[in-house]
């Protein structure tokens, strides 16, 4: 009997058209609280976030361009964010091809590059856990959704003069993260998370990576699963029980989680309509 040839990675993807309003969803977060005195903001709202679909020839690529023209996934992202966020210029969201597994923020044409490249990487690492083809599409979406926000997060530093102390890399995915919690979707944050363990459990830890301004990739793990528990530490008991955290440090998530909110909603809510 022949062996059955595997799905090309692109066609695992149908889980997309099922969060087509993923985005609207999520971005609960950054709705103003009524303490909000926008009438103090002197940022007049001229920007808004646009899509772009850069051109490619590779039919793979081809494939997940149609999946997310049709989906509208980002579309809809775009939409509820110029909805809620005073912008003083226009933000591009990029999707195409890069030449290289990345996704970035570039502060000199205001754009979130998102790269096909980095998508089938995803794919690539989560075919080698999950367990059913729903899985699968599952942790691809949430994680590709946690690293947008992520670059969201750069972009808005930017463009709004955010204040940053410490790390910004740190900062932001803090704001992906918070985004996520607070529309009750901590298993997009737990994806995002895997991912960056697993990356983790490839990486060679040298001076480079070391000197590196992102937080080394299990770092990163550990910090997301903190968050996830320090938003509902009664709830998320299991994560101290299957070992994704210590108990030493979960002692001081709720406390962690807690300023983490508190300072995001500080800097934000002047920012929203």
């Amino acid at each position: 009997m022949a062996e059955q040839k595997a799905k090309p990675w692109y066609k695992r993807w149908w889980a997309i058209i099922v969060f087509i309003f993923i985005g609207l969803i999520f971005i609960g977060f950054l709705l103003p609280n009524e303490n909000t005195q926008n009438s103090q903001n002197s940022i007049s709202d001229v920007g808004d976030f646009k899509v772009i679909y850069s051109s490619t020839s590779n039919p793979d690529y081809l494939e997940l361009e149609k999946i997310f023209k049709e989906s509208r996934l980002f579309d809809e992202v775009a939409n509820g964010l110029n909805d809620i966020l005073i912008l003083p210029q226009d933000i591009e969201i990029v999707l195409g091809e890069c030449g290289e597994t990345n996704a970035f923020y570039n502060p000199e044409n205001h754009q979130i590059v998102m790269c096909y490249e980095l998508i089938e990487e995803l794919s690539s690492s989560f075919s080698n856990v999950a367990e059913s083809e729903e899985e699968l599409g599952y942790a691809i979406i949430h994680s590709t959704l946690f690293i947008f926000y992520h670059e969201m997060g750069h972009a808005l530093v930017d463009v709004l003069d955010i204040p940053i102390t410490g790390k910004e890399e740190d900062a932001v995915d803090q704001l992906s993260s918070l985004i996520l919690i607070e529309a009750d979707e901590e298993e997009a944050v737990l994806d995002g998370a895997l991912w960056f363990f697993l990356r983790g459990e490839e990486s060679k830890i040298d001076e480079l990576a070391l000197a590196d301004e992102h937080a080394l990739d299990k770092q990163r793990f550990y910090n997301l699963v903190c968050w996830i528990y320090g938003k509902d530490s009664a709830k998320n008991t299991y994560l101290i029980e299957e070992g994704y955290i210590s108990e030493e440090r979960a002692e001081r998530c709720p406390q962690e989680y807690s300023q983490i909110f508190n300072s995001w909603e500080r800097l934000i809510e002047t920012y929203t309509k």
